[in-house]
């Protein structure tokens, strides 16, 4: 593998990387807007990030063994999409469960991505 090729997948991986932690800190700032526009008290919208940590650690090793069966491009692929769909979902609905289940979503793939992403990386640039 190739230099230029190391990088770019390192690119890639920082800048997803960077973009669940946006995503992590819009909503445990928005909660209360959350709450206010879903119709729910506050207290009930915060189980939105509770939710979220408890799949990702859920399934963090099951999708890190996935990844080593099938491969890690294909399932950050697509990964990726149903992380970017199901915040998307998150993000316009006005139902409270529809906001859950979209969540569970992103979190159940951002559970992948953090099992594998570690991986890449110590492969690409282990010392």
């Amino acid at each position: 593998m190739g230099a230029i090729q190391r990088w770019t997948i390192l690119m890639t991986l920082g800048l997803f990387f960077f973009m669940v932690i946006v995503d992590g800190t819009i909503v445990s700032i928005a909660i209360p807007t959350i709450a206010q526009t879903v119709h729910v008290a506050t207290a009930q919208a915060t189980l939105l990030v509770s939710l979220y940590l408890v799949v990702i650690s859920a399934l963090l090793l099951f999708f890190g063994q996935l990844g080593d069966a099938v491969g890690r491009f294909r399932l950050f692929f697509w990964g990726t999409v149903v992380f970017v769909i199901s915040s998307l979902i998150a993000g316009i609905s006005s139902d409270f469960t529809i906001v859950m289940a979209a969540r569970f979503f992103s979190g159940s793939w951002r559970g992948h991505h953090h099992g594998n992403e570690f991986c890449a990386c110590n492969r690409d640039f282990s010392l």
